[in-house]
Formats: structure tokens, C-alpha cells, sequence
């Protein structure tokens, strides 16, 4: 079982969840999906934005790292150039 925290968490296609973390099994099923109100053991905590991608059965995990979330620093003027993205 693998367990998945991050600052946001991006279930494609549309649904945005602020402070969650998501468990796996070991095929990389999701068991569970839930607010992180507290340190849970076992508990891999990324920053940024993990983006998960639904492939039947399983699902991937991408890390993106380097971008501000504050609505002040998003714009047209920052083209993403200092962006990371991962598969986890």
C-alpha cells in the first residue's frame, strides 16, 4: 500500500482537492481518497500539485513542482519555463 500527500491534488479530468492525500494498493488502485487533517504514518508528503491520471485498472501520479499557486504570480507572463513534472 502506498499513501500520497500533497499541497493539492488534481483528479483528471476536473476535480481539484486542497490538502488531501490518496492511498493506493498495490496495483495502484485507489482505496481511498481523503482530507489530511493529521500525520498518518506511511505518508509520503510532495509539494506542489499531484496530478492523477485514471488508466483502467490503475491510475499514474505526476509530481509538478515549481509553480506558485498564488493568484498574484499566475499569469501570461510566466510561461511555466521553471516547471518540473515527475511520474511517481
Amino acid at each position: 500500500m502506498k499513501r500520497y500527500a500533497a499541497h493539492y491534488i488534481l483528479i483528471q479530468p476536473y476535480c481539484l482537492l486542497k490538502q488531501h492525500y490518496i492511498e493506493l494498493d498495490a496495483n495502484d488502485c485507489i482505496l481511498k481518497i481523503a482530507p489530511l487533517t493529521e500525520e498518518i504514518a506511511g505518508t509520503v508528503f510532495y509539494d506542489g500539485i499531484l496530478i492523477v491520471y485514471p488508466s483502467k485498472p490503475s491510475v499514474f501520479i505526476y509530481q509538478l513542482t515549481g509553480i506558485n499557486l498564488s493568484s498574484s504570480e499566475l499569469g501570461t507572463s510566466d510561461c511555466g519555463s521553471h516547471c518540473h513534472v515527475q511520474r511517481l
